[in-house]
Protein backbone atom coordinates (compact mmCIF):
# COMPACT_ATOMS: atom_id res chain seq x y z
CA UNK A 1 0.00 0.00 0.00
CA UNK A 2 1.85 3.04 -1.25
CA UNK A 3 1.03 6.24 0.56
CA UNK A 4 1.97 9.28 2.84
CA UNK A 5 1.99 9.24 6.39
CA UNK A 6 2.59 12.83 8.48
CA UNK A 7 2.88 13.26 12.51
CA UNK A 8 5.10 12.54 15.12
CA UNK A 9 8.49 12.61 12.98
CA UNK A 10 6.71 10.32 9.72
CA UNK A 11 6.81 12.20 6.55
CA UNK A 12 7.39 9.64 4.11
CA UNK A 13 6.16 7.14 1.41
CA UNK A 14 4.09 3.94 2.93
CA UNK A 15 5.05 0.77 1.62
CA UNK A 16 5.07 -2.71 3.11
CA UNK A 17 8.75 -2.14 4.34
CA UNK A 18 7.98 0.64 6.60
CA UNK A 19 5.46 -0.56 9.61
CA UNK A 20 5.54 2.13 12.22
CA UNK A 21 4.81 4.94 10.14
CA UNK A 22 1.82 2.66 8.37
CA UNK A 23 0.57 1.48 11.77
CA UNK A 24 0.53 5.35 13.22
CA UNK A 25 -1.65 6.47 9.85
CA UNK A 26 -4.13 3.81 10.53
CA UNK A 27 -4.69 4.76 13.92
CA UNK A 28 -4.72 8.36 12.69
CA UNK A 29 -7.71 7.01 10.35
CA UNK A 30 -9.42 4.77 13.29
CA UNK A 31 -9.38 7.96 15.87
CA UNK A 32 -10.60 10.24 13.01
CA UNK A 33 -13.54 7.90 12.22
CA UNK A 34 -14.41 7.65 15.64
CA UNK A 35 -13.60 3.66 15.29
CA UNK A 36 -11.23 3.61 18.55
CA UNK A 37 -12.42 3.44 21.99
CA UNK A 38 -11.05 5.92 24.34
CA UNK A 39 -7.98 5.22 26.61
CA UNK A 40 -10.38 4.46 29.73
CA UNK A 41 -12.72 2.03 27.70
CA UNK A 42 -13.17 -1.01 30.41
CA UNK A 43 -12.04 -4.44 29.01
CA UNK A 44 -15.34 -6.52 28.81
CA UNK A 45 -14.24 -9.29 30.27
CA UNK A 46 -13.19 -7.49 33.72
CA UNK A 47 -16.73 -6.07 33.33
CA UNK A 48 -20.00 -8.01 34.57
CA UNK A 49 -22.21 -5.42 33.44
CA UNK A 50 -20.73 -6.08 30.24
CA UNK A 51 -21.36 -9.48 30.05
CA UNK A 52 -25.14 -9.15 31.48
CA UNK A 53 -26.08 -6.53 29.22
CA UNK A 54 -24.61 -8.71 25.64
CA UNK A 55 -26.72 -12.06 27.09
CA UNK A 56 -29.65 -9.88 27.67
CA UNK A 57 -29.68 -8.21 24.28
CA UNK A 58 -28.75 -11.65 22.96
CA UNK A 59 -31.97 -13.00 24.31
CA UNK A 60 -34.33 -10.16 23.50
CA UNK A 61 -32.98 -10.07 19.56
CA UNK A 62 -32.83 -13.95 19.48
CA UNK A 63 -29.13 -13.57 18.47
CA UNK A 64 -30.08 -11.45 15.75
CA UNK A 65 -27.20 -9.02 16.31
CA UNK A 66 -23.92 -9.87 14.79
CA UNK A 67 -20.76 -9.45 16.02
CA UNK A 68 -22.17 -7.55 19.16
CA UNK A 69 -19.66 -6.27 21.52
CA UNK A 70 -20.31 -4.16 24.77
CA UNK A 71 -17.94 -1.74 26.34
CA UNK A 72 -17.94 0.48 29.22
CA UNK A 73 -16.33 3.69 29.02
CA UNK A 74 -16.73 6.46 32.13
CA UNK A 75 -20.60 6.03 32.58
CA UNK A 76 -21.26 5.29 28.91
CA UNK A 77 -22.29 1.87 27.70
CA UNK A 78 -21.65 1.52 24.11
CA UNK A 79 -23.15 -1.26 22.05
CA UNK A 80 -21.45 -2.22 18.74
CA UNK A 81 -22.33 -4.91 15.77
CA UNK A 82 -24.83 -5.27 12.83
CA UNK A 83 -28.12 -5.79 13.18
CA UNK A 84 -30.55 -6.81 10.24
CA UNK A 85 -33.51 -3.94 10.80
CA UNK A 86 -34.27 -1.08 13.03
CA UNK A 87 -36.62 -2.95 14.94
CA UNK A 88 -33.96 -5.42 15.84
CA UNK A 89 -31.58 -2.18 16.50
CA UNK A 90 -34.34 -0.75 18.72
CA UNK A 91 -34.96 -4.03 20.91
CA UNK A 92 -31.24 -3.98 21.46
CA UNK A 93 -31.27 -0.70 22.98
CA UNK A 94 -34.53 -1.24 24.93
CA UNK A 95 -32.75 -4.64 26.27
CA UNK A 96 -29.75 -2.75 27.43
CA UNK A 97 -31.64 -0.05 29.31
CA UNK A 98 -33.20 -2.63 30.86
CA UNK A 99 -30.04 -3.78 32.46
CA UNK A 100 -27.95 -0.50 33.00
CA UNK A 101 -29.11 1.49 35.99
CA UNK A 102 -26.62 4.64 36.28
CA UNK A 103 -25.43 4.44 32.92
CA UNK A 104 -26.23 5.74 29.73
CA UNK A 105 -26.13 3.64 26.27
CA UNK A 106 -24.42 4.57 23.02
CA UNK A 107 -26.21 2.70 20.19
CA UNK A 108 -23.06 2.29 17.96
CA UNK A 109 -25.40 -0.65 16.22
CA UNK A 110 -25.33 -0.64 11.95
CA UNK A 111 -28.06 -1.96 10.20
CA UNK A 112 -27.44 -3.44 7.31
Amino acid sequence: MDGLAVGQGCTERLNNSDPPCFQMLMIFKEEFMGLRLKQDTIDCQMDPLCGRVERIVNLRTASRVRDLQVHVQGQDVILRGVAPTYYVKQLATHAALDEIDQFTLTNDIDVA
